[in-house]
C-alpha cells in the first residue's frame, strides 16, 4: 500500500467517518433529549439514547474501528497492488454506514418518516455489489477473502473459489436492491448465508477432488 495513497484515504474516510458528529453538534438545539438509535424492522423503535450519547458515541466508536481496519490493512504481509483495491473498498464501507446510519437516525428524530429496512437493504445490497466486482482480483493473502487453510494452500482454489464469491456478492446486492421495497426481513440473511456457505462448500470440494 502507497503511503501517499494510505494517508490520504485515511483523512478523508476518518473526517467522513466524524462528519454525523459535527452535524449532530450543529442540530443540537433541534434535536430531542432522547433519541431513537434502534428500530424493527417494522420501523418501530425500540433502543433509545440521551442525545450527548447518541450523538458523539455512534461516529466515535466507528472511527476506533475505522483506525483498526487502518491499521491491519497498513501491517498486512501482503501489500500488492491488488490487495490494496479490495482493502480501499472495505476502508470506504465504515465511512458509508457512518453517513447513512447516522443521517437517518438525525431524520427520524427531527420527525421525518424513513424506512429503515430499506435503507438498510439498499445499502446492503451496494456494498456486496462493489465488494464482489473486486472480490476475483483478490490475490492469495492472509487479511482479505475467504481465509480457510484448504483455499489458502492452494492457488487454484482460491482463484476459483474467490470468483464464484465474486458473482454470488453481485447477485446478491441486485436481489436485495430488487426486493428492498419488500421489507422482508429474511431476504438478507439468506442472501448472506449463500454468498458465505457456497464459496465454502465449492473450495471444500474443489480440495477434496484434487
Amino acid at each position: 500500500m502507497k503511503n501517499v495513497s494510505y494517508k490520504r484515504t485515511l483523512l478523508i474516510t476518518s473526517l467522513l467517518t466524524l462528519l454525523p458528529l459535527v452535524v449532530g453538534l450543529l442540530l443540537w438545539q433541534k434535536l430531542p433529549q432522547t433519541i431513537a438509535t434502534h428500530f424493527s424492522m417494522n420501523d418501530q423503535a425500540n433502543g433509545w439514547f440521551s442525545k450527548p450519547v447518541a450523538v458523539v458515541v455512534p461516529p466515535c466508536v466507528l472511527l476506533l474501528l475505522q483506525l483498526f481496519i487502518f491499521w491491519c490493512a497498513k501491517h498486512s504481509s501482503q501489500k500488492n497492488n491488488s490487495n490494496f483495491r479490495i482493502f480501499n473498498v472495505t476502508l470506504w464501507i465504515i465511512p458509508l454506514t457512518s453517513l447513512v446510519v447516522n443521517f437517518y437516525i438525525y431524520a427520524i428524530a427531527l420527525g421525518y418518516h424513513m424506512s429503515g429496512a430499506l435503507i438498510s437493504s439498499l445499502l446492503v445490497g451496494f456494498v456486496f455489489i462493489w465488494v464482489g466486482n473486486y472480490l476475483p482480483k483478490v490475490k492469495p493473502n492472509s487479511a482479505t477473502g475467504f481465509r480457510l487453510s484448504w483455499i489458502l494452500n492452494d492457488k487454484n482454489n482460491w482463484q476459483k473459489t474467490h470468483r464464484l464469491a465474486g458473482w454470488l456478492f453481485v447477485i446478491g446486492g441486485f436481489v436485495l436492491l430488487i426486493t428492498s421495497f419488500m421489507r422482508i426481513a429474511w431476504i438478507i440473511l439468506a442472501v448472506v448465508l449463500v454468498i458465505v456457505l457456497v464459496p465454502t462448500i465449492y473450495s471444500y470440494w474443489l480440495a477434496h477432488k484434487k
